[in-house]
Order: structure tokens, then C-alpha cells, then sequence
């Protein structure tokens, strides 16, 4: 048996020793600003008392650190990557408001046979953050929580210059205790993602789909007890398709149209249908990467009606999204410095307007930042 094991070791250190490993370490930090963090309306009428936009809006200088590393291991048809990018946001204004996560993967690959891999994929995620003035009193939605995940799966590639992607994947998330409510949540579902390329003018195009189906079934506890008294149970169908257009090698275009319809399958309450276009445009040369990201986003609830302060307005809830995303990464000498900037802006305008509702409300949501990021290799 001694002589089994030793020997089990033995063949195990000799795989770790022949085979190809690398390591990366990156660090960040930058500076800025965010408005209205919380993403919370303007006013809210709650226990017969009006919150107003200096009781609800908290915005704050922040100061942002960011930690990643990753880890390669390959060997013959095996290959494992591991990754862990610890990550928090110190708000100067309102220190109790700061909040940290946690985001871990593990993932192994096979190289089945030539152009087809099998992979299976682990992650973990921890999310340490509190609602308004340490509770959700005020506002209603959770928003700590951790996140457990598990995809499997094949890559392969069908025809020439074509990337495919087929996989089944499990997630259950446990939000943390608010006010006197628990909530948590089990989703399952399989994914499809094809992307194919084609080079016509010397620039490679690129044009594909993504699209997912995927059931997600909720249980809204009392935080005191362990059997729910509230269920959900939503069916969600995903679609996105892009194209990609090279304006130059360093220069390129990437337009897309996302589809979301959300099926309540319990009481047909909660369903709604979203989609609209994006824009995402992506420079990089030598020293300097900057894109930007432009999204419209239109979302219509199948029956939830929609109210202002005097009662019902004759008609189904609708959101509209404008998001716009920029982030910026210059390289400075050659020690693996880098000056960093982003910026990001969230308006959701809606015709549910009544100030006694804590969620389906209209809100702004904006921040920006400056910093420095270093990498090691």
C-alpha cells in the first residue's frame, strides 16, 4: 500500500514538473467618484414619513483596490486556469457604506480530440455589502450575497474559423438577511455561443450569437424561520446577436441587439420582455487601450400595471435603460506600470412614479475614476 501511494506522489510530482506553468499578478487602485450609489429614487413615502433626495441619494468620494491573480497549469491535453481577484470600495464620505467581494475560478480543460475541449468550471463569488444606513428599512432590494457556480461543457470548432461553445451550468445564490426577510435563489440552464470570423479585406469580421435558456427558482423566507413563505419561479430566454467591423488593425466596431423575456410560471405576474441595441467601439495599440460601451435597453411587463401617486394609470409597467461604460489603460515605461481611468453612467426612466414604492422607480446611478495599475508576470 506505502509502495502504491509513493508511487501515486511520484507520478504526480512528475506531471506538475513536466508540465507548463505561469503566474500573473495585477494590482489597482484609482480614485473617483460616485452619485447616488444606492440607485435610489428621489423621494419615498415610507411609514407615513417622506424621504427625500438628501435622505436617500448617498454619494461619495471612493477610493478603489483591486487585486488579481491567476495561475496556469498545462500538461500534455490538460490544462487548469485559477484566478482570484479580491476587490473593495472605500467610500471617504460614508466609510460604513464601503464594501468588499471576492470573486474565485477554478477551471480544467481537455483536449478531447483535435479542435474539440471539454471543460468543467467552478466560481465562487462573495458580495460584503450592506443597503442604506446599514439595513434595507428603506430600500428594498438585498445587496450582499454569495454566489456559487458550476458550468460544464465543450468547445469546439465545427468549420473553419468558427468558435462554438455548448454548456450546462447550476448557480445558487444566498443573499443575506435584510430587514425581516431572506431570500435565495437556484438557476440551471444551458448556453449556446457560436462566434465566426472571416477576413476579407486583410481585417479580421467577426459576427455571432449568443443565447441561453434558464430556469431560476426563488424562496423569500422570514429571517427567523427556515421554511419559505414566498415562492418565484421565472423561466428566462436570452439572445444576443453582434458584428464586428474592423475600421483598422488598432480601431474596431462591435454592434449588437440583446432579446430577455422573463416567464413567470407561478401566477404570470413578473414576466416581461426586454431588448435593444448596443455599441461598443475598442482602440489598442502599443501602450494604450480605450473602449466605450453604449447600451438602450427597452424592458415591458406582461400585467404589472403601473402607478403614479393617485393609483393606476391605465397602463403595463415599461423601463427604459441608458447605459454608457469607458475605460482607459496606458502603459508608462516598462516595468509593467499603467495609468487607468473608467467612467460609467445608469439612467432608468419608467412610468411608475408613485413615491410610496420602494422598487420599480426611476433612478441615476453615475461614478468616474483616475488610478494606476501595476502588473507583474
Amino acid at each position: 500500500m506505502k509502495t502504491e501511494v509513493l508511487s501515486l506522489i511520484c507520478l504526480f510530482l512528475t506531471i506538475l514538473i513536466s508540465g507548463q506553468t505561469k503566474h500573473k499578478f495585477k494590482t489597482r487602485t484609482l480614485t473617483g467618484y460616485e452619485y447616488n450609489y444606492f440607485k435610489s429614487p428621489e423621494e419615498i413615502l415610507r411609514g407615513g414619513k417622506l424621504f427625500t433626495k438628501d435622505k436617500l441619494i448617498k454619494s461619495s468620494a471612493y477610493q478603489d483596490i483591486k487585486v488579481n491573480y491567476s495561475y496556469k497549469y498545462k500538461y500534455n491535453l490538460h490544462k487548469i486556469n485559477f484566478s482570484t481577484t479580491p476587490k473593495t470600495r472605500l467610500f471617504y464620505n460614508n466609510s460604513n457604506d464601503s464594501y468588499w467581494s471576492l470573486h474565485t475560478n477554478l477551471k480544467y480543460t481537455y483536449n478531447l480530440i483535435k479542435r474539440t475541449k471539454l471543460f468543467l468550471n467552478t466560481s465562487f463569488l462573495r458580495m460584503a455589502r450592506k443597503g442604506l444606513d446599514g439595513d434595507q428599512d428603506v430600500l428594498v432590494n438585498p445587496l450582499g450575497y454569495s454566489n456559487y457556480g458550476l458550468n460544464v461543457g465543450v468547445f469546439f470548432k465545427p468549420i473553419n474559423k468558427n468558435s462554438t461553445t455548448i454548456e450546462t451550468f447550476f448557480k445558487f445564490r444566498d443573499y443575506d438577511k435584510f430587514g425581516t426577510r431572506d431570500l435565495e435563489y437556484k438557476e440551471f440552464g444551458v448556453q449556446l455561443n457560436t462566434v465566426q470570423s472571416f477576413k476579407p479585406n486583410k481585417l479580421i469580421h467577426k459576427y455571432g450569437i449568443t443565447s441561453s435558456f434558464r430556469k431560476r427558482d426563488y424562496k423569500v423566507f422570514n429571517a427567523a424561520s427556515t421554511k419559505p413563505n414566498k415562492e418565484r419561479n421565472w423561466n428566462l430566454i436570452y439572445a444576443m446577436a453582434f458584428y464586428q467591423y474592423p475600421i483598422s488593425k488598432k480601431l474596431k466596431v462591435k454592434s449588437g441587439y440583446y432579446y430577455l423575456t422573463r416567464i413567470d410560471k407561478l401566477n404570470n405576474k413578473s414576466g416581461y420582455k426586454q431588448h435593444g441595441p448596443s455599441l461598443q467601439i475598442k482602440f489598442r495599440s502599443k501602450k494604450t487601450i480605450l473602449s466605450t460601451s453604449f447600451k438602450y435597453l427597452s424592458r415591458n411587463y406582461a400585467n404589472l400595471k403601473s402607478k403614479n401617486n393617485d393609483g393606476f394609470i391605465g397602463e403595463k409597467i415599461k423601463y427604459k435603460y441608458f447605459e454608457f461604460s469607458a475605460n482607459m489603460s496606458h502603459k508608462l515605461g516598462k516595468n509593467g506600470f499603467y495609468l487607468t481611468a473608467n467612467a460609467y453612467s445608469m439612467l432608468r426612466s419608467t412610468n411608475f412614479t408613485n413615491i410610496r414604492a420602494r422598487s420599480f422607480r426611476g433612478y441615476r446611478n453615475q461614478y468616474a475614476g483616475v488610478g494606476v495599475k501595476w502588473e507583474l508576470k
